[in-house]
């Protein structure tokens, strides 16, 4: 009787410790993603290899840049030609770095002249979510998608938010933000500012390498804002604006130019309209820049510029069975504007200069159709 008025004491308080723990774990909702097939869904029900980033995984991560926290995920690949603010490549499942699409709050942004996404500008510190969904999607959102999709979700937060950080090279990081809710409305605004004076990222010569000898450091700065609004109306209308903006100086080696000014940009605004208990409808519209500017080194200057227009008209059919039938309308307006020069050395030394201006429009209109269980 003893042993058993132990043991019966010691299984009481064993329930009594992981209570807390047990009942947290039954509240804990499930994880909803939009990405994989542009419609909500939980990430159990989902086919498709998807990863999900949350803001807590951030802030645990320490991470400082997009990059960093990307180098966790699996099935990709990530390839850094030196510090903070040099060139980066994503590379998904083995597919060529410009074979995934980059969305940011549902916009596409990318340089279509380089063919990829600056994703080493892109600022961490304003990004609440990131879904990265594995595979092709291209029946759903075009050539683009051939390796997969990477959406990112700015800030939302609630509250003040704030911090201070310092490191090595001369680094520093200032964040802040300010964000509420009501049951009608949200906002939320919030800034950053990273800067290094970087480390020499090549330490090459005249014949391989970079092509050059610069023994010094190459330094990084990068100010950046997001800034969201929406209200409800009701139980069937809900409307959004949002906007982000990432501009700053980085510095690199090269046998040509050597420094570089970027934008990164996004606005948009969304609305989502429940007309019926088997019938939604989702409109958004937006546009994004993604801009740099080559200088430096005595060498004239070249720009990229990349500017996309973009409208999207979804319906959502609920079929029987948990079926859903999605029919949208896409239109797509990009224009290319840049300018380089090449430089052919003859075998006197001499130096030809070419220079070309160009400047390019598309538009493209989609109608997709797609069933999903």
């Amino acid at each position: 009787m003893k042993r058993k008025s132990i043991l019966k004491k010691s299984l009481t308080s064993l329930i009594f410790v992981l209570y807390p723990f047990l009942s947290a774990a039954e509240n804990t909702l499930p994880t909803l993603i939009v990405t994989a097939t542009r419609t909500a869904q939980t990430v159990d029900d989902s086919l498709a290899s998807v990863t999900v980033i949350t803001r807590e995984d951030i802030a645990n991560s320490q991470a400082l840049t997009l990059p960093d926290i990307l180098r966790a995920v699996p099935g990709l690949d990530i390839n850094s030609s030196g510090g903070l603010g040099k060139p980066i490549s994503v590379f998904m499942r083995g597919t060529e770095s410009d074979h995934i699409l980059v969305l940011v709050d549902g916009l596409k942004i990318g340089s279509a002249t380089v063919g990829s996404v600056a994703f080493e500008h892109l600022p961490l510190s304003q990004i609440e979510r990131i879904e990265i969904v594995r595979g092709p999607r291209s029946s759903l959102y075009g050539s683009e998608a051939i390796g997969g999709v990477i959406q990112i979700f700015t800030r939302q937060g609630k509250g003040i938010q704030a911090s201070v950080g310092m490191g090595d090279d001369t680094t520093y990081h200032l964040t802040a933000g300010i964000s509420g809710a009501t049951k009608e409305n949200w906002y939320s605004l919030s800034a950053s500012h990273l800067q290094t004076e970087g480390f020499n990222d090549c330490q090459g010569n005249t014949s391989g390498g970079c092509f050059t000898i610069e023994p010094d450091d190459d330094g990084y700065d990068n100010s950046s804002s997001t800034a969201k609004l929406g209200h409800r109306f009701g139980d069937s209308l809900t409307i959004e604006a949002h906007a982000m903006r990432a501009q700053g100086h980085t510095e690199y080696d090269s046998s040509f130019d050597n420094e570089a000014d970027f934008v990164q940009q996004i606005f948009g605004i969304k609305a989502d309209y429940v007309a019926s208990d088997q019938w939604q409808l989702n409109l958004s519209a937006g546009s994004s820049r993604d801009e740099i500017d080559n200088f430096g080194n005595n060498a004239p200057k070249s720009f990229f510029h990349t500017t996309r227009t973009m409208t999207t008209f979804q319906n959502n059919f609920l079929l029987p069975n948990e079926n859903i039938l999605i029919v949208d309308r896409v239109f797509n307006h990009i224009i290319v504007l840049f300018f380089f020069t090449i430089i052919y050395q003859s075998p006197n030394h001499s130096f030809i200069f070419l220079r070309r201006l160009y400047h390019q429009s598309f538009r493209r209109a989609s109608f997709y159709s797609f069933i999903s269980n």
